[in-house]
């Protein structure tokens, strides 16, 4: 059979070598790795492909792993350097966020060798009561909105950075289908992430009496994720092996895990909002204050080398003496003439309110809901300790049982 009988198959519409070629499980969304690390993003369409964003520079280690999340909209990649990221596949351009491991982690890493993501079935929901409405008594629905408006930068710019501050992405809604990705390493550990943002656990595969010191090569996992298949390669032996592991533990525990992780990544949301807030507000601060600043060591400078003798008044004690009697020294008279021109005071004065608007409109928008919301956050995680300590012993269902029956 020539090619000139199917001439669809006989075209090519990738022309250059791919390292890795992942395809999106819901749409016609391919993901393509070259062999120099360059990651591009293409819509296919009949006999074409249409590039979306590409970039050659966004990771600094080789790239050995590609997964899809299940409904399309993120993108896991491991790397040789043991860090995994995750790329956001809604935006028109690479948006990328570090996966794992998490942020101040000293931990030593090894090479990411397997992704595998797939669906984590969403916890039984409460029963709904017609006429009631479970959210009316939420006290976070008493506080001020949480502002997504970008934080207002000061006019003149303290600390040079590359980029503008922007808030951190909001945490994953609860009410969509919860997903979990594994990670396999090659030093045989295996990472449990729910929905990409919180760990639930590390094991090593190595502890399994069939295995030693092995690499993973490639993870799959059932429909109700009781059991995940690892296959890897013993380094010692370069044998191929084929493991069976029990992880019920995500199926039994699954309200608890969710719970626990909600919890967790919205606190960490927070803090993380908050943390942007109080740069900008010390960005600003020190905008406002580094002019003043300017302006009264001049006049420090001024007085010391006017003085000249140790019998004249220090800076200090001559700044009193002009607030007290409003006479100005010949060295404040100069300084006043040739260096607090009406240009410069109005600067001044512009960029003091600005400073001062801006900080008081962040501190209202956005410092005030956030910080109330994290009080109120381990005010009710306190409680529930407490109660559960307390309590739980008492809902205890066979002790319970025990009691009718007795």
């Amino acid at each position: 059979m020539s090619n000139n009988d199917f001439t669809h198959f006989a075209k090519r519409i990738l022309t250059d070598p791919a390292k890795f070629i992942s395809w999106c499980p819901v749409s016609d969304l391919l993901l393509i790795v070259s062999p120099d690390n360059a990651l591009s993003l293409y819509r296919v369409a009949i006999k074409q492909l249409t590039l979306l964003w590409s970039s050659e520079t966004a990771f600094d280690s080789t790239i050995t792993s590609v997964t899809w999340r299940p409904d399309g909209k993120e993108l896991a990649i491991g790397c040789e350097n043991g860090v995994v990221y995750k790329v956001d596949t809604r935006y028109e351009s690479l948006c990328i966020s570090q996966c794992w491991p998490p942020e101040k982690s000293n931990r030593p890493l090894s090479a990411i060798r397997s992704l595998f993501w797939t669906q984590y079935e969403p916890e039984t929901k409460d029963e709904i009561i017609e006429g009631f409405d479970p959210t009316a008594f939420d006290p976070e629905l008493s506080l001020p909105m949480l502002s997504r408006l970008p934080l207002i930068e000061p006019t003149i710019k303290v600390n040079i950075r590359h980029k503008k501050k922007t808030l951190p992405e909001r945490p994953f809604d609860n009410a969509e289908t919860q997903t979990i990705l594994f990670v396999g390493t090659d030093n045989g550990d295996m990472i449990v992430i729910l929905n990409g943002v919180y760990q639930i656990g590390t094991f090593n595969t190595s502890q399994e009496k069939t295995a030693k010191d092995i690499s993973i090569l490639d993870i799959a996992a059932t429909n109700t994720i009781s059991f995940i298949k690892v296959f890897g390669c013993t380094k010692s032996t370069n044998e191929h092996c084929l493991l069976t592991i029990d992880t019920s533990f995500l199926e039994s525990k699954k309200e608890e895990i969710s719970k626990v992780a909600e919890i967790k990544t919205r606190l960490d949301y927070l803090f993380q909002y908050a943390t942007h807030v109080i740069e900008t507000l010390k960005d600003h601060h020190s905008s406002y204050t580094k002019l003043t600043k300017n302006v009264v060591v001049s006049a420090s400078d001024a007085i010391i080398s006017n003085n000249g003798e140790l019998q004249k008044p220090i800076p200090e004690v001559e700044f009193i003496a002009i607030l007290a009697t409003g006479n100005l020294s010949q060295a404040i008279r100069e300084l006043i003439t040739d260096e607090l021109t009406p240009q410069f005071i109005k600067q001044w004065e512009t960029t003091n309110n600005h400073g001062y608007q801006s900080s008081l409109r962040i501190i209202c928008e956005h410092a005030l809901p956030v910080f109330e919301r994290i009080l109120l956050q381990l005010s009710d995680s306190l409680g529930h300790s407490l109660w559960k300590e307390r309590y739980e012993p008492f809902l205890d269902v066979a002790s319970v049982e025990s009691c009718i029956d007795h």
